[in-house]
């Protein structure tokens, strides 16, 4: 099985996972992630092919998505009670731990700080964590407290937190945030009218046929 200096992968709880083989101290760089960088579009597909290839995709930027498909990266589960996260460094990804992480433990992280408030898709929650959601969705789900301590670890990229319209409140004085989502999803509704535009013209063509089928039938 693939194998990352101080990490392997084997089966957990969901199927197969990153592992460590020794500790980890919090703070400490655990691997990059690295993959081919696909469009929002290829990663919409994905979701029709197959869900779980979507779910391993990771955001890159505005536009993009990194696929990890074949890397060490794949096996990057989701917890919402994460014990790493992701931040982005120039062009690369990189799984930081935000917590001490112990020999023989998986290391997780919280798909949600990946998924922009303009992402629209969204997936059930099998962690088993105390404190799971259930269901794992966009950053603009989040509560305001758990937001604010992912920032505080910084592990909401920059991109991430501009998909994100954040209001001045006493809530922010005391140290948490108070969150209000820019909901505009914009690329995937670019995505979604391309996909309208095609079954319309699919039926359009559909209704041509049948009619000229029926012209032709009282013809003869």
């Amino acid at each position: 099985m693939a194998s990352c200096l101080s990490l392997t992968v084997r089966r957990v709880r969901n199927g197969l996972g990153i592992v460590t083989v020794k500790p980890i101290r919090q703070g400490a760089t655990i691997v990059e992630i690295k993959g081919k960088i696909v469009t929002a579009s290829e990663v919409w597909r994905y979701w029709k092919i197959d869900s779980r290839l979507a779910e391993n995709c990771f955001r890159y930027d505005e536009e993009h998505y990194l696929d990890p498909d074949g890397e060490i990266g794949q096996y990057a589960n989701h917890s919402c009670n994460p014990n790493s996260g992701i931040i982005k460094n120039g062009r690369r990804l990189i799984l930081k731990a935000i917590a001490p992480i112990a020999a023989g433990e998986e290391v997780t992280h919280d798909y949600s700080t990946l998924w922009g408030a303009d992402d629209s898709w969204a997936m059930r929650c099998n962690c088993h964590a105390s404190n799971c959601r259930g269901m794992v969705r966009n950053i603009g789900n989040l509560s305001a407290a758990t937001m604010s301590s992912y920032r505080r670890l910084g592990i909401v990229p920059d991109f991430i937190l501009a998909t994100i319209r954040t209001s001045h409140s006493p809530s922010m004085d005391a140290g948490g945030d108070d969150i209000t989502i820019a909901r505009s999803s914009t690329r995937m509704k670019r995505v979604q009218r391309h996909e309208t535009s095609r079954t319309h013209l699919a039926m359009l063509k559909r209704d041509i046929e049948a009619n000229l089928r029926v012209t032709l039938k009282l013809r003869n």
